[in-house]
């Protein structure tokens, strides 16, 4: 670096204090304003099977975000998801009474260090953290990772794979939401969905932070 870039590099750290997340560049905000004109939002329809709401489409830097929560435990991360967050309107989803985030199994959760799902939930939704619960469904068996099985494929890894806990007597009735980081083929969001549907819940909703298609 010349001595020219060199000495507009100082300035814009004395000015820029904050470094993007995406491209750790010098910026004002968590996500740059360059890195936050290149996220695709998938508006406010709910599309797939199930239909669910994703918020934006799972590239760059949306992907490489939850990529580096989800698999480094980079917590760093979070504020510029929020930015993203902040640009899809005050109510996500909030015709709720439970906020259920998709469970990990207790191995994979101890090898991760946290849950993206549950973090996320806190994320959208933080005026209403007591209503987000991550103590009614669990994965109680360990799954194969799905990134690279087909939908059939993806189904049949999932089967029996989640179940209710002793507290999961207050879904009965009720209208539930459930959260997921990125939407695929709707498999792990459909199998947890059937199990809170065949254990009374009145309603399940779908939310994710992002959608691998359309």
């Amino acid at each position: 670096m010349d001595e020219k870039n060199s000495l507009l590099a100082a300035v814009l750290a004395l000015f820029l204090p904050e470094r993007c997340r995406a491209c750790h560049g010098p910026s004002l905000a968590p996500l740059c304003p360059d890195c936050l004109a290149t996220v695709t939002y998938c508006g406010a329809g709910d599309k797939g099977n199930p239909p669910c709401r994703s918020l934006c489409l799972y590239q760059q830097p949306v992907s490489g975000l939850i990529h580096r929560l989800k698999y480094g435990a980079d917590r760093a991360v979070l504020p510029a998801l929020a930015e993203i967050v902040s640009r899809c309107g005050p109510d996500l989803n909030d015709d709720c009474d439970l906020i259920i985030p998709v469970p990990l199994h207790i191995s994979r959760l101890r090898q991760r260090g946290l849950n993206q799902s549950l973090l996320l939930a806190r994320l959208f939704f933080p005026k209403r953290l007591p209503a987000v619960r991550c103590d009614l469904l669990i994965r109680h068996r360990p799954t194969r990772p799905q990134t690279g099985l087909s939908g059939g494929a993806r189904r049949r890894n999932l089967s029996g794979a989640f179940s209710l806990t002793a507290a999961s007597g207050i879904i009965v009735g009720k209208r539930l939401l459930l959260v997921d980081d990125v939407r695929t083929t709707g498999s792990t969001l459909a199998e947890c969905g059937r199990v809170l549907i065949a254990h009374g819940a009145a309603r399940v909703s779908y939310l994710t932070m992002a959608s691998a298609d359309w």
